[in-house]
């Protein structure tokens, strides 16, 4: 979600000394930055990410402390304003064990000519957008949900006092005629429910655009009548987050490798560090209508294609098949006893054979 939402993340590890354990840290963009590789700009040479804030009160302003790694060493330094070495923390820097810059990062996106991908933040921008709509809409609500009072006639200067109990008197002349005075309410007539409308379609469209689901969107899922009715309309999400796995998958590979590189050089225990790694995405699990399951497995039974073993194990996975096997076994002697111990017709039976 990081990667989807900034364009770049990295993984990196950190031994934890009182814990015993190695650290995942992730970065993102707003808290590093890099020195591109001079040959290949979508590599980088140096990476320095934030871990700490030097607060010295004889300092004039607070100063970042940054990790950095280069491809031989790892070390803590700190950085002014302008991003600056200033000086590198006493006794922080140490040999680099990993033979490259240890950070794996993730990106839905392919760099061209640098580092980082200039792809700015459209999700964002269309959260703002709708978040300024929405708003306008609230303070329009506020506005335009009473009545207003207008009266004509009368003096600028006159109190006009307004209750439940309270009555309004008009202005007469002298000669007891009435004169051209009048009080009554208007209701603004705001469109309120179209504004409204607008803006639940442009969170759709940016959801779209982004490639999420528009029901992401969409509170109400009462047209939705099945598992796999919802699952079809988030195909378009789905396709987008196979191409993800697989363009995920080596970047996270390699990352568990640097953590078992790092767990090695700490701990006494030691993880071989050949060892195959295999990774396996779970995929979203849709619930399905149990009467739409049952349906499935009856027109499976009678057309043959599995047995009633075979039924009972798709309804109770944690079944075994010699489990499933006895417990079909068991139905089957109690239909005959609570028949009278008559075998039911078949269609054999039927064609005398």
């Amino acid at each position: 979600r990081m990667a989807n939402l900034t364009g770049k993340v990295g993984i990196c590890q950190h031994w934890h000394e009182a814990d015993k354990r190695v650290v995942v840290d992730i970065i993102t963009p707003d808290k590093c930055f890099v020195i591109q590789d001079a040959e290949d700009p979508t590599r980088a040479s140096v990476v320095y990410y934030v871990i700490g804030r030097d607060t010295d009160p004889r300092l004039a302003s607070p100063v970042n402390i940054y990790a950095k790694w280069t491809i031989d060493t790892y070390s803590e330094v700190k950085l002014n304003e302008n991003l600056q070495e200033i000086e590198t923390v006493k006794g922080s820097e140490i040999p680099n064990i990993y033979g490259k810059i240890p950070i794996e990062w993730i990106s839905p996106l392919i760099e061209v000519d640098s580092f980082w991908v200039d792809h700015g933040y459209p999700i964002v921008d269309g959260n703002i957008n709708v978040n300024l709509r929405e708003s306008n809409l609230d303070m329009g609500l506020d506005y335009q949900m009473f009545s207003t009072m207008v009266t004509k006639g009368l003096n600028k200067p006159e109190t006009t006092i307004l209750g439940v109990t309270r009555r309004l008197d008009l202005p007469a002349s002298d000669m007891g005629n009435a004169i051209n005075s009048d009080a009554y309410y208007i209701t603004p007539d705001a469109k309120l429910t179209e504004v409204n409308d607008i803006i639940q379609t442009k969170k759709t469209g940016y959801g779209k655009e982004n490639g999420l689901s528009a029901n992401a969107f969409n509170q109400d899922m009462a047209n939705i009548t099945s598992g796999y009715q919802l699952m079809l309309t988030e195909r378009q999400l789905g396709i987008d987050n196979q191409l993800r796995k697989e363009i995920y998958r080596n970047s996270i590979i390699a990352a568990v490798k640097n953590m078992i590189t790092c767990y090695n050089a700490k701990s006494q225990e030691i993880i071989p560090p050949d060892s195959d790694i295999t990774l396996y995405y779970v995929d979203k699990r849709f619930v399905s209508n149990p009467i739409e399951e049952v349906t499935l497995l009856v027109t499976k039974l009678n057309a043959g294609l599995i047995s009633l073993p075979d039924a009972l194990r798709e309804l109770d996975p944690s079944l075994s098949q010699e489990d499933a096997m006895a417990e079909a076994k068991r139905i089957q002697s109690e239909k005959q006893q609570l028949s009278g111990g008559i075998r039911p017709i078949t269609d054999n039976d039927l064609l005398g054979t």
